[in-house]
């Protein structure tokens, strides 16, 4: 089975029907009065708990809707995101390739079906590799430089971001962890610093420091990083760009921590050990 084939089965399996609870039709029975003595009864007092800041409580029966979307690296850290979600039976996430900004009307066209279809609630987004070789190669600009940002924002960023939630979703945007080649750095950390400028402007875009997540303490690349209690866990496979488990488990967790919070999501305690992990190939992932 082909590692893409493996993501689609894990995140379809992982599709949860409506949990079935235990209802209680009755109340216990009194016990009786002394003879002669008073009977009293007191009314039930019902409170009703404010919604959580997302503005609704997710059930099983009307799950929060996720929609994932980027290219391999968000493939990556899907994992982990879906499996979680829907562990708890509240929240229902699917992935979409879509790996760069759309710069054409076709791909616009594209992405608004998969918002009527979908309706999300919440869109989560990891691009730079396939984005960045675009501007590289699209900009008449020097990548990063001011005019650059300028530029990059009211062509593409803006109205992409303007697209996502054209329909009341939240976008929660995960930033490119640092890469080995200078160049690709370059563009990766050019993306990221336009993404968090907008960030600081909208409530409606959540970003998420991938870059500093998973990188050394200067903020340079790194494949290995220190777990609990100083244990070194593999965060990058040997080709040095996509994500080991660890790895994922590292980005997902504040796209995890922030649902929970917004909407009020059950995460299980040990989410980053689940079977989610067991699609990352152990070759590409050797022991540290």
């Amino acid at each position: 089975m082909t590692r893409r084939a493996l993501i689609v089965a894990l995140l379809a399996t992982a599709l949860l029907a409506p949990a079935c609870g235990n209802g209680n039709g009755g109340a216990d029975a009194a016990a009786a009065a002394a003879p002669g003595a008073p009977t009293t009864s007191t009314s039930p007092t019902t409170t009703t708990a404010p919604p959580p800041p997302g503005g609704r409580r997710p059930t099983a029966d009307e799950p929060l809707r996720v929609l994932m979307a980027g290219d391999s690296l968000m493939a990556d850290i899907s994992l982990a995101i879906a499996s979680t979600l829907q562990d708890g039976g509240q929240a229902v996430a699917r992935l979409v390739a879509a790996p760069s900004i759309p710069r054409d009307d076709t791909t616009r066209a594209l992405w608004h079906q998969q918002l009527d279809q979908y309706d999300p609630e919440v869109i989560v987004i990891m691009i730079g590799v396939w984005e960045g070789m675009a501007e590289d190669a699209l900009s008449t600009l020097p990548l990063g430089s001011p005019a650059w940002l300028r530029t990059y924002r009211h062509r593409n960023l803006d109205p992409y971001l303007d697209l996502l939630t054209s329909e009341g979703a939240e976008v929660v945007w995960v930033g490119m962890p640092p890469a080995q080649d200078p160049e690709r750095q370059l563009e990766f950390s050019s993306l990221n610093r336009a993404v968090r400028q907008a960030a600081q402007a909208s409530p409606d875009l959540i970003y998420i420091p991938g870059d500093t997540i998973l990188a050394n303490p200067d903020g340079s690349w790194a494949d290995i990083l220190p777990g609990p209690h100083g244990t070194p866990q593999r965060v990058r496979r040997i080709d040095t760009t996509h994500l080991c488990a660890d790895g994922a488990s590292r980005l997902a967790r504040p796209v995890l921590n922030h649902l929970g919070r917004q909407w009020g999501i059950p995460l299980a305690d040990d989410w980053p050990n689940r079977n989610w992990r067991w699609v990352f190939p152990a070759a590409d992932c050797p022991p540290v």
